[in-house]
């Protein structure tokens, strides 16, 4: 997997000095065309909701029996308004972490559940590419953290969301969930082209994105997970090699609910 990193530069003038002063004109651009899709992505929501509507009404047969072609069509249909509202969500959600908006309503998660209903969401998508997505589910119990649910489920759709966009046709991505002295550890583990060494440590910066064409995109997704990951107090990473796919993962601390409850959880992660 080859990146590009989006850098500014003023290739008609070589005064560093004068350079530096453009920056902020740079950055008030920046500011302005993140606030410009947010508002766009705002407006989106409502026709999205909409047409998602419509399209769970056709499944649910309320004014025919579909055949098994017509829902094969209409279940394409959802999946593909589902990656659009995830990318909607994206957007909004980098305005937030832009401007510190966003807040973390911190509450009992169970990874466990949050892993198996995300995966769910993504059998559609999968079963284009002729994908398989395995869960595997070493530990027994509950696996409570301290977090928002949505948050910590749009991380995980972004770390799926990559991995079937780099996996090759008829493989497989596996999700992980692990348990170690102080965490619990979510992998996506897939058979892609892999990443290079010199290019794993900027993978999580904004605006990285492939070069090749098939795999388009804004570069967003991933800076986004490492974000939301960071402010729950978790860390995220990647092991990667190139020919042999990657695994991306993120981990979260165990909390000891006996000693700690709900109301302490946002003065537990602020200190």
């Amino acid at each position: 997997m080859e990146t590009t990193i989006l850098r500014f530069n003023d290739t008609n003038n070589s005064n560093p000095v004068e350079q530096k002063n453009l920056m902020p004109d740079y950055c008030s651009f920046d500011s302005q065309k993140s606030s410009l899709l947010a508002t766009i992505a705002h407006d989106m929501c409502a026709p999205l909701q909409a047409a998602s509507g419509f399209n769970s009404f056709l499944l649910q047969e309320t004014i025919g029996t579909l055949n098994a072609t017509q829902r094969d069509i209409i279940e394409s249909i959802s999946s593909c308004l589902l990656q659009l509202n995830r990318l909607v969500e994206d957007v909004i959600c980098l305005d937030k972490l832009n401007s510190q908006k966003l807040e973390i309503d911190y509450a009992l998660v169970d990874l466990n559940e949050l892993v198996r209903e995300t995966v769910s969401q993504f059998s559609g998508i999968a079963q284009v590419g002729n994908i398989e997505l395995k869960i595997q589910y070493p530990i027994g119990q509950a696996c409570y953290v301290l977090g928002t649910s949505a948050r910590l489920q749009q991380c995980l759709q972004n770390l799926i969301t990559n991995a079937i966009k780099f996996a090759p046709m008829e493989s497989s991505i596996t999700i992980t969930l692990e348990q170690t002295t102080d965490c619990y550890r979510v992998i996506v583990r897939d058979e892609g082209p892999g990443i290079s060494r010199g290019n794993l440590e900027s993978i999580f910066c904004r605006h990285i994105h492939s070069n090749d064409s098939r795999y388009a995109g804004f570069g967003l997704g991933l800076n986004i997970a490492k974000d939301l990951i960071e402010r729950h107090g978790g860390k995220i990473g990647v092991e990667s090699q190139l020919g042999q796919g990657s695994a991306f993962w993120f981990s979260l601390p165990r909390i000891d609910f006996t000693a700690i409850d709900e109301e302490q959880a946002a003065w537990y992660f602020a200190a």
